[in-house]
């Protein structure tokens, strides 16, 4: 079994790994120019109205749920109040929201294998990005499960109630 101190020692041989369940796996090849897009507008669109609420951080940065459970969302939110979580290495704990861009590569782990790891440890909204449907999945955990709070799609505005600053217009997120 493979534990984070373990993997934070493994020699860097140019590839990006994660740990479920305390198997080392390597991830697929860079995302798609569409995929980083994307990710750079969350970013521009989150951070500078909601600095003062939390830390947006995308990947590659490690979260370890646990020694044999590391994995790297494409995006990260943690709140003020969890901010003790961040360390120069990784996010030591569960961040408050994490996202995932699907790509044809990617799409079956995102829903499946993060899905139910990013839920068994309690990260309270996941959403999903589909950048070919031009859609935005909204997932909060309600008694330990994930409930599917909402879909957005182009002309609508990404909420949450974790953040009073979030208003993100999905015609800026998908350009």
């Amino acid at each position: 079994m493979m534990t984070y101190n373990q993997y934070v020692e493994f020699p860097d041989d140019g590839q990006r790994y994660e740990i479920i369940d305390g198997t080392l796996q390597m991830m697929t090849p860079a995302p798609s120019y569409k995929h980083q897009l994307i990710i750079t507008r969350l970013a521009s669109v989150i951070y500078a109205p909601c600095r003062e609420e939390g830390i947006f951080i995308v990947s590659p940065f490690d979260v370890v749920f646990s020694q044999g459970n590391v994995r790297q969302p494409d995006f990260i939110l943690i709140l003020n109040e969890n901010m003790h979580i961040i360390s120069d290495r990784a996010v030591e704990g569960v961040p408050d929201i994490v996202g995932e861009i699907l790509s044809h590569s990617t799409a079956k782990n995102d829903r499946k294998s993060k899905f139910e790891t990013y839920q068994r440890f309690g990260v309270k909204e996941y959403w999903i990005v589909d950048p070919e449907l031009e859609l935005l999945e909204q997932f909060v955990l309600v008694d330990d499960k994930y409930v599917l709070s909402h879909v957005y799609g182009r002309g609508e505005t990404v909420k949450t109630s974790l953040l009073k600053c979030l208003a993100v217009s999905m015609d800026d997120i998908l350009g």
